[in-house]
C-alpha cells in the first residue's frame, strides 16, 4: 500500500481585541536540502502580524521547481487556527489545502479540512494531537476520498536527547496496513531525518536526508504598525 504524506500546519498567535497598533515584521530564509530522491536549495518569505502570518515558498529541485503559498489565522475567542495553502508542482499541478484547527476542551487539538487535487477531486481530512501518557504526543488521523474508501492513521512521537522519534501505523481501504518508524536530528544548523516504512506483506522501504538552514543572510525587517 502507497502511502502519500501529507504534512500538517497549526498556528498558535495572539489577536488582541483593543486597536493598539501590532508592528508586523517580514523574514527572508533560505537554505539547501539532500536526500534519498535528490537535493537542492530552498527559500521563504514570512510575513507575521498579531493574529495571522503570510509565508511564501520556493523549492528548486532536481526535478523542477515547486512554489508554495500558505496563510493562516487564530481567533482567540474560538481557540481555533485556520490555514490555506497552495502548492504549485515543477508540472504545474495545483494542489489546495484549507484546514481548521481547534484546541480541544480536555487537552490537545482536533482538525478538519480538504484538499483539492489538480483535477478537481476533494478529499477530507480529520486528525487529533493529544500528550501520551508517559510523554510525547499520541496522533489519529483519517483520509477520506471523493469515493468513500479511506485511510486512517495512528501513532505516538517522543522527544529524546537525541532528537524526535515517531512510529506510525496506516490501514487501507481493504484492512492492508504499513508502519513507519522515523527519527528527526539536529547538529547545528542542520537537521537529519531517517524513515523505514514496512507494508503488511512484509517488504521495507527506506528513505533519509537532511535540510541545512542557512543562519546568513537571514533578514527581520520591522514595517508600519497595523490597526487591529
Amino acid at each position: 500500500m502507497k502511502m502519500r504524506q501529507v504534512s500538517l500546519l497549526t498556528l498558535m498567535a495572539a489577536t488582541l481585541l483593543s486597536a493598539t497598533p501590532a508592528l508586523a515584521r517580514e523574514t527572508s530564509r533560505g537554505g539547501t536540502f539532500d536526500g534519498t530522491r535528490g537535493g537542492g536549495s530552498y527559500s521563504s518569505d514570512t510575513d507575521r502580524e498579531r493574529g495571522s502570518l503570510n509565508r511564501d515558498t520556493t523549492i528548486d529541485g532536481e526535478r523542477g521547481t515547486t512554489v508554495r503559498e500558505h496563510s493562516r489565522l487564530f481567533d482567540r475567542d474560538s481557540k481555533s487556527a485556520t490555514s490555506d495553502t497552495s502548492v504549485t508542482t515543477p508540472k504545474g499541478k495545483n494542489y489546495n489545502r484549507n484546514k481548521t484547527t481547534t484546541k480541544a476542551e480536555g487537552g490537545g487539538v482536533s482538525s478538519t479540512g480538504t484538499i483539492t487535487t489538480d483535477k478537481g477531486k476533494t478529499i477530507t481530512t480529520t486528525g487529533t494531537a493529544t500528550k501520551a501518557e508517559g510523554g510525547g504526543v499520541s496522533t489519529t488521523g483519517t483520509v477520506t476520498f471523493e469515493n468513500g474508501k479511506t485511510i486512517t492513521s495512528s501513532g505516538t512521537a517522543t522527544k529524546g536527547e537525541n532528537g524526535v522519534t515517531s512510529t506510525k501505523i496506516y490501514t487501507g481501504p481493504e484492512g492492508k496496513s504499513a508502519t513507519q518508524d522515523k527519527t528527526v536530528t539536529k547538529n547545528g544548523d542542520t537537521i537529519y531525518w531517517n524513515s523505514s516504512t514496512t507494508g503488511s506483506g512484509g517488504k521495507s522501504h527506506s528513505s533519509d536526508g537532511s535540510v541545512t538552514i542557512t543562519p546568513n543572510p537571514v533578514t527581520t525587517e520591522p514595517v508600519l504598525p497595523v490597526e487591529e
